[in-house]
């Protein structure tokens, strides 16, 4: 990730905020950085539960590395609240897709039943309520795959 570094002023070795492109650039190379990892763990069958599980746990870690790399943006201000929630629900995702992976492991039907997709419905809530606030502002990126 590109570090945008401070100046030489007082402001206590603090990063400086981004600019708003700044910000869209970084979050959408983020984004891109995730997106070819994932295409790297989808290699291989998944036709047991196995190794589906297998697959979930592998494309976690990325998902993880994304909600940390959107978490430690210092995005403008005015997005300062929506980027923590965007960095949150990620990583809420990457929890979702371990407990899946745990379930099948071990076999728990009910427990797929009632998830009933790979997030819970609070994750999938929480990633789309903070997409559209940063869209309401006029935010450019979108982490939905194409």
């Amino acid at each position: 990730m590109l570090l945008v570094g401070c100046g030489g002023g007082d402001d206590g070795g603090e990063q400086r905020r981004l600019t708003k492109e700044e910000y869209q650039r970084e979050a959408a190379a983020s984004l891109e950085r995730v997106k070819a990892a994932l295409r790297d763990t989808s290699q291989g069958k998944r036709e047991n539960r196995v190794a589906t599980a297998e697959f979930l746990e592998r494309a976690a870690g990325p998902l993880r590395e994304l909600s940390r790399d959107i978490g430690s943006l210092r995005p403008p201000e005015e997005v300062e609240a929506e980027n923590g929630a965007l960095a949150a629900a990620i990583g809420a995702f990457s929890d979702d897709l371990i407990r899946v992976a745990e379930a099948l492991r071990a076999g728990d039907l009910d427990f797929l039943r009632r998830q009933g997709s790979l997030e819970s419905p609070e994750t999938a809530r929480a990633l789309s309520e903070a997409l559209a606030a940063l869209a309401r502002k006029g935010y450019d990126f979108s982490l939905a795959p194409r």
